[in-house]
C-alpha cells in the first residue's frame, strides 16, 4: 500500500509503501515492512514532494517466483528529466521480504510525473510469462504540442525490468488513430486486461483532453510483436456511446 503524501524525516509528501506479509492466520502486523527512499538499498533520498508510493502494483518481474513490488514517484527530480519528471522503481521480491531496489524509468521532461496515481499497471502484455508494465505520461510533450501525451510499455523478463529499449505509444505513431495535440493528455489512465482472452494483456488509454475535452479511449490488442500492430486497435469517444461529448472527459479513468 502507498502513502505518497506521508511526512518522512521531516520531508512533507516524500511518501513510503508498506507491506503486511500474510500467514496461515492472516496478516501479521509484527512483520510488517515500511520503505521509503531513505531505506537501505533504495535508489536516491525522500526529498519534500517526491511522492514516492503514488502508484504501487505487484508483479513478479523476473519469473523467479516472488512477487517485486513497483513504485511509482511522480514528484522525483531526475537528472534527464528535470523537476518533477518523476521515474518508477522496483523493490525485488525475495523469499523472506523484498530487499534490494533500480529504477529502471524516468519521465524524459520536467513535470512528466511519470509514475503518477491510476497511471501505472502490470501484467503479461506478450505473452513470455514474464510481467509488463505501462505507465502512462499526459504531460509528454511531443514537439510543439505541449501536454499531448504518451503511454511508456517496459518489458520484463529474466533479469526483471531493465528499461531498455523501452515502446513509447502516442497518437503521432501508425496504427495508432488521431494525432497528438497540445492538451490531449493522452496516458491520463491506463489499463490492462486481456479483452479478446488470448492470454495476453492488451493495453487501454484515455485521453481526456482530446477533441477540446470531450475525451477520447483506446483498445489496443496486444500480440507477440507488442502493444500496436496493424488494424488491432478500437478507438471511441462520446459518439459511439450515445452520449454528449462536450467537456466529458471521456477517458479520465478506469475501474481496477
Amino acid at each position: 500500500m502507498g502513502a505518497p503524501d506521508a511526512t518522512v524525516a521531516g520531508r512533507a509528501k516524500a511518501g513510503y509503501v508498506a507491506v503486511l506479509y500474510g500467514s496461515a492466520n492472516g496478516l501479521r502486523t509484527a512483520t510488517k515492512q515500511v520503505s521509503s527512499q531513505n531505506s537501505a538499498g533504495v535508489p536516491g533520498g525522500a526529498e519534500a514532494g517526491d511522492r514516492f508510493g503514488a502508484a504501487p502494483a505487484s508483479a513478479d518481474l523476473d519469473g523467479d517466483g516472488h512477487q517485486d513490488l513497483i513504485v511509482g514517484v511522480p514528484g522525483e527530480d531526475t537528472v534527464s528529466g528535470g523537476s518533477n519528471s518523476g521515474c518508477t522503481q522496483v523493490i525485488r521480491g525475495g523469499a523472506k521480504r523484498l530487499a534490494g531496489a533500480y529504477s529502471p524509468a524516468t519521465g524524459r521532461f520536467a513535470g512528466d510525473g511519470l509514475g503518477e496515481r491510476g497511471r501505472l499497471m502490470t501484467a503479461d502484455i506478450d505473452g513470455d510469462g514474464a510481467a509488463d508494465v505501462v505507465t502512462g505520461v499526459p504531460g509528454e510533450d511531443l514537439g510543439r504540442a505541449a501536454d499531448a501525451g504518451a503511454v511508456v510499455v517496459l518489458c520484463g523478463g529474466a533479469g526483471g525490468l531493465t528499461g531498455a529499449g523501452p515502446r513509447t505509444v502516442t497518437q503521432n505513431m501508425a496504427d495508432v488513430p488521431g494525432s497528438a495535440e497540445k492538451g490531449d493528455a493522452f496516458g491520463r489512465a491506463v489499463h490492462l486486461g486481456d479483452a479478446d482472452g488470448d492470454g495476453r494483456a492488451d493495453l487501454a488509454a484515455g485521453a481526456p483532453g482530446e477533441n477540446s475535452g470531450a475525451g477520447f479511449v483506446w483498445c489496443f490488442r496486444s500480440t507477440a510483436g507488442g502493444v500496436v500492430s496493424p488494424n488491432t486497435t478500437t478507438a471511441f469517444g462520446a459518439s459511439v456511446l450515445g452520449t454528449t461529448s462536450a467537456n466529458g472527459r471521456l477517458g479520465s479513468g478506469f475501474a481496477y
